[in-house]
């Protein structure tokens, strides 16, 4: 594994020895919490990374659902909004999810539920509360038509009050 290394070994037995000599545990003492922090290691570097992955993801998920929100907006149509939401992202896992999620509408086999699908996939990679409820929204109005231009309105409402609480909880957190 790419976490069990010396780089590793190095930090824990330093910690060991620094942690163990504040609290006088000697060098046996210090010796066996510098295993016990190496074998804590790996867990707490994949929580790092799991973190940093969730921080980047953010900012593109909140991108992808303003968009979502002015295209269905204007077009009432899940693909028609999928599409044009796709061509604000350049590059990146964002972009890859949705053009997956636009080719299971594509598919020739597709079914009268490719958008929920499509849906579905989007949701799996990157969803939350927020998300879900919107898609949950934009399936229901696409089934029923009519105007939805108000409730769109207070979705985007939603977002903006859901966003602001996150970035508030996030800078505590820092």
């Amino acid at each position: 594994m790419k976490y069990w290394n010396l780089k590793n070994l190095l930090i824990a037995g330093l910690a060991g020895c620094v942690i163990g000599s504040i609290c006088r545990l000697g060098i046996l003492g210090s010796v066996i919490l510098g295993g016990i922090i190496f074998c804590f290691l790996p867990s707490f570097w994949r929580c790092m990374e799991r973190e940093k992955k969730a921080y980047t993801r953010y900012p593109q998920a909140c991108l992808y659902m303003e968009q979502m929100e002015n295209s269905f907006k204007k077009n009432r149509r899940i693909y028609a909004s999928l599409k044009e939401t796709c061509a604000l992202f350049s590059k990146g896992e964002m972009l890859s999810t949705l053009q997956k999620a636009v080719g299971e509408i594509e598919k020739e086999d597709a079914m009268a539920d490719a958008a929920e699908w499509a849906i579905a996939m989007i949701e799996s990679e990157y969803g939350c509360e927020q998300m879900e409820l919107m898609h949950s929204f934009f399936l229901r109005s696409e089934e029923q038509g009519g105007d939805c231009t108000q409730a769109v309105s207070v979705l985007e409402s939603r977002r903006s009050t859901w966003m602001d609480a996150v970035e508030q909880c996030r800078s505590c957190l820092l």
